[in-house]
């Protein structure tokens, strides 16, 4: 039987929370005579009044099942939709509601995560007007990048030379314009999805949204929330500081530790500081010690004290990337 000395010893033995596995979330309302809407993840509100044409997004969500309603904004009695949609480890998805109002539904569009380099730029298109007919999308000359492309369809991505000009929408295998997109960039290196949306005809008019889609390391944190960087470095902010959880606090390393700056020393907040660990505690160097500041000394707490070693904090560790933004937190990107 063993008899644990001290409460330090009893949590250090305390395993770590591991984060789980989360996809990537964004709503688009693609419904023209819709009115705005609000989305719910089951009896969660996620965003609210969102009208036709924008997106939110995107949002982390757990690697399971979750079923999405929408409601006409400021109700919550009868939901206009409702499906379950399971996401996927690391996948990032769009979920537009497409369709008229009396014909409403959801496609599920998930990012291509198509590698770029630096000499092209990657676009797709997605046809999500519901009462236009299959259309061609041609470069200002003619040349067709996506021929016969019907409502509701999703094409793949293809590699562009990165340029400023004109895209067009043509009716499928003729000259005729419906919608022209000038000052169109795509840069290298990045890759954009083209989307067509609205009613030929009648009002909303057609009208194109271009999104540039992040990579999945811009939606996983590389500094916040991290654990070491596989040689017991934290990066740090360009200037000798680390950045901080979001609220003053620095993640530790999942074992009431945190890595180092490679040479037995942490960088500072930038003013002689170092953000506590949320308690007025830093987490230990794993044997009961703080790293020094490279010269025999620890930054102070900015009032000339240093915050107490708390004997350990439990940590957040996991054996995968751990995400940057809080749950239902935005990025927007358009």
């Amino acid at each position: 039987m063993h008899y644990y000395n001290t409460i330090y010893e009893k949590k250090a033995k305390a395993k770590p929370y591991i984060l789980p596995s989360v996809g990537f979330f964004r709503f688009l309302h693609a419904v023209p005579d819709a009115p705005n809407v609000d989305i719910y993840s089951y009896a969660r509100l996620i965003s609210k009044n969102i009208p036709f044409g924008e997106y939110i997004g995107y949002f982390p969500l757990t690697a399971e099942p979750h079923q999405f309603s929408i409601y006409p904004t400021g109700t919550d009695d009868r939901p206009a939709l409702t499906q379950t949609v399971t996401l996927t480890t690391d996948e990032i998805l769009t979920l537009a509601a497409i369709g008229r109002l009396n014909n409403i539904e959801f496609l599920e569009i998930p990012e291509s995560n198509q590698a770029t380099d630096n000499t092209t730029a990657m676009v797709r298109f997605a046809h999500l007007a519901p009462n236009a007919p299959s259309v061609d999308i041609t470069m200002s000359d003619g040349t067709i990048l996506f021929g016969n492309v019907p409502f509701r369809q999703v094409t793949p991505s293809i590699p562009v030379d990165p340029s400023t000009g004109t895209l067009q929408v043509r009716l499928m295998g003729t000259p005729a314009v419906v919608l022209s997109v000038p000052n169109l960039t795509l840069e290298p290196n990045k890759s954009y999805t083209l989307y067509v949306l609205g009613l030929v005809g009648e009002a909303p008019g057609l009208e194109a949204i271009i999104v540039e889609e992040p990579p999945l390391q811009s939606l996983i944190s590389l500094e916040g929330m991290e654990g070491n960087n596989g040689n017991i470095n934290l990066p740090n902010n360009g200037n000798g500081t680390l950045p901080n959880n979001g609220n003053g606090t620095l993640p530790n390393n999942g074992n009431g530790t945190l890595p180092n700056n490679g040479n037995g020393t942490l960088p500072n907040n930038g003013n002689g500081t170092l953000p506590n660990n949320g308690n007025s505690t830093l987490p230990n160097n794993g044997n009961g010690t703080l790293p020094n500041n490279g010269n025999g000394t620890l930054p102070n707490n900015g009032n000339g004290t240093l915050p107490n070693n708390g004997g350990g904090n439990g940590g957040i560790s996991s054996n995968r990337k751990s995400v940057a933004l809080p749950l239902f937190s935005s990025l927007y990107i358009k």
